[in-house]
């Protein structure tokens, strides 16, 4: 009798445990710069629309798919936005990009999924911005001593 019960629910709740672990969008490993860092970066190359409580999950605003479609943003049928994450809790940081595509139907905008190839592209912008942003750094203007 518990037999019949306990199969189904065992399955279910590995089918949960397989899917659960499945992750899209592209990862950065072995980020060493602060999180203010971070956010900065992502705010100069794409802007910021929100973040959580903690500062650690970041959305952009709306932006074009195609960056050579002169269509204006209120106007497109299909645009895009990305979800940053930094994971961990001290450096080095691992930051996870994740792009949505987004289509308007009616009035509405619908989000289909994750698009891989555009999240390794924002990545990759993310990153050269994060060394180029080294670069340009003040090490006595930028010094903080407490």
């Amino acid at each position: 009798m518990i037999r019949k019960t306990v199969v189904p629910f065992l399955l279910l709740l590995s089918s949960l445990y397989l899917t659960g672990c499945v992750t899209s969008g592209f990862y950065l490993d072995d980020v060493n710069r602060s999180m203010g860092d971070i956010r900065t970066a992502v705010k100069n190359v794409y802007g910021i629309q929100s973040m959580n409580h903690n500062q650690r999950i970041l959305i952009t605003p709306p932006l074009k798919k195609n960056l050579n479609d002169p269509t204006p943003i209120k106007d497109l049928r299909e645009r895009v936005y990305a979800r940053i994450v930094i994971v961990g809790d001290q450096r080095p940081y691992r930051v996870l990009v994740e792009v949505y595509e987004e289509n308007k139907v009616e009035n509405d905008w619908v989000e289909l999924d994750v698009d891989e190839g555009l999240s390794k592209e924002f990545a990759r912008e993310l990153n050269l911005e994060l060394i180029e942003s080294r670069d340009k750094r003040n090490v006595i203007d930028d010094f903080r001593a407490f």
